[in-house]
């Protein structure tokens, strides 16, 4: 999804989708869902030049990830980590 975002120029349009599938996974419970989307969200902050406010939603990808101890997850938001900062 990353990359489509990307090609897409990162516009304040997909910030708006992005916060809306961050709450409705919040809302379904979806712990996949949240750390997907807080690590998405983080990175398209880091793209505007908001690193600060990005790393805050990557790190909280990592953590929830590791929580849930997801290696997958956790790998994707390693390489966030990685991009953010």
């Amino acid at each position: 999804m990353t990359i489509a975002i990307s090609l897409l120029g990162f516009s304040e349009e997909n910030l708006r989708f992005l916060l809306e599938g961050d709450k409705l996974a919040r809302e379904l419970n979806d712990n996949r869902g949240i750390i997907i989307f807080s690590g998405i969200i983080g990175i398209f902050y880091t793209y505007q030049g908001k690193s600060i406010q990005g790393m805050k939603y990557v790190k909280k990808a990592f953590k929830e990830a590791r929580k849930l101890n997801d290696l997958e997850l956790m790998a994707r938001a390693a390489f966030n980590l990685c991009v953010s900062s």
